[in-house]
């Protein structure tokens, strides 16, 4: 469990940077282990409507798991239009998900993500990028809307976390999909995880094995 809170950690700071209100329409842009950290987290906190986009089948069955109330894969469909027929009826606050966080660290997430707000929404971004994205300036002038950056996490992050561990508000043993002994990083890691990462999202290291 402990493995788990840096992560959690993570999406714990990055949500805790927007305006969420509890019955918000959220958008999570990708469902790798930050991706599906901050589902848990939304739902800890109450959060019920949560789109997530992921064109890997198994990784939109996670978040599926962990809370999504509804996976899209852009593959099979085309989410800006999806997202939009979602929302159409958001509480008469216009079309469009209030808090978008981009966690996929590709140009094609972070447009959808700033495409698919309403006015005066907010996008959260969470990636690491190789290089700078394009940002369209009119997304933000239309729609007067705003871009977050959030990184890494504070104390007082891990503290909350630790706490919704402790009390079952956060339950993500599940993102554990493989355990391998140390001498098996390489080849069980590392390798697993360029290669074969639809399969997994957390591997844990066994120092005792």
């Amino acid at each position: 469990m402990g493995a788990l809170v840096e992560p959690i950690s993570v999406a714990w700071h990055a949500v805790s940077r927007t305006p969420i209100q509890k019955d918000d329409i959220v958008l999570v842009v990708g469902a790798g282990p930050i991706g599906l950290a901050i589902v848990q987290v939304l739902r800890s906190q109450g959060i019920e409507e949560i789109i997530v986009v992921e064109f890997s089948e198994n990784r939109g069955e996670f978040a599926r798991t962990f809370g999504a109330s509804k996976v899209l894969n852009p593959t099979k469909v085309d989410a800006l239009t999806e997202v939009r027929a979602l929302t159409q009826t958001t509480r008469g606050n216009g079309i469009g998900t209030a808090v978008a966080f981009e966690t996929s660290g590709t140009q094609a997430g972070l447009d959808l993500a700033m495409s698919a707000l309403k006015v005066r929404g907010t996008t959260v971004l969470v990636s690491l990028w190789e290089k700078p994205p394009t940002l369209n300036a009119i997304h933000f002038i239309v729609g007067e809307k705003h871009i977050v950056g959030t990184m890494g996490y504070d104390d007082s992050d891990f503290e909350a976390v630790i706490d919704a561990l402790a009390t079952g508000k956060i339950t993500p043993m599940s993102m554990i999909t493989s355990k391998i002994p140390m001498d098996k990083v390489v080849e069980k890691g590392l390798k697993a995880l360029v290669h074969d990462k639809e399969k997994h999202v957390k591997i844990l290291i066994d120092v005792s094995a």
